[in-house]
């Protein structure tokens, strides 16, 4: 995965920023960029809300748990695991 290093990033904007996935978290990328409300400013309980409301796919549930652990360990510094696009890598 090809994810923004989280300089206190929102989780949103973390997400819809992460530039190539594979796996599970895929679908909730692709549906974070396609839904023009997605709450970008939001923590992942925002977005866990949001899929609710929308009636999205609950299969995106569980992949919101683990964009939450990459978010948080990004947070930490921890970026193992992460590889960040060339233009944030130092």
């Amino acid at each position: 995965m090809t994810s923004p290093l989280n300089a206190g990033l929102p989780f949103g904007q973390w997400l819809a920023e992460i530039v190539e996935v594979n796996g599970d978290l895929q679908g909730l990328i692709m549906f974070s960029r396609a839904d023009p409300l997605f709450p970008r400013d939001g923590e992942p309980d925002v977005v866990r809300s949001r899929l609710r409301s929308v009636w999205a796919d609950q299969d995106l549930l569980p992949a919101v748990d683990e964009a939450e652990r990459l978010w948080r360990s990004t947070r930490q510094g921890d970026n193992s695991g992460v590889t960040l696009p060339r233009k944030l890598r130092k």
